[in-house]
């Protein structure tokens, strides 16, 4: 059975008029979501700077800077850096195609 509205929790706003919604709780929601907003731009803001580190060196580990422009090797300092990455994923590759060939099989 609806409630009439004399049986409504009622709160009053600003300019003496009677309303359902109560300004001090929609003010503090709007407050809440400004805070929610601001946490999250600051956590994107924090992944961002994260990612911007992590590729800014070697993408092989030897700890120099990753080339840039046009000598590019895809997140590393060198070609030979490139092509010692290269191999050590075709090994780990390798060594989950025969994980996996073993418990399939």
């Amino acid at each position: 059975m609806p409630k009439t509205p004399l049986e409504v929790k009622v709160g009053r706003n600003y300019i003496r008029e009677w309303t359902i919604a109560d300004p001090k709780a929609r003010a503090a929601d709007k407050a809440a979501r400004k805070r929610a907003s601001a946490k999250r731009l600051k956590a994107e803001q924090a992944a961002l700077a994260a990612y911007l580190e992590r590729v800014k060196w070697c993408a092989n580990g030897c700890g120099q800077l990753a080339a840039l422009g046009e000598g590019n090797w895809m997140g590393c300092c060198s070609e030979a850096c490139f092509w010692q990455r290269e191999e050590a994923v075709k090994v780990q590759a390798d060594a989950r195609r025969a994980r996996l060939a073993r418990r399939q099989g």
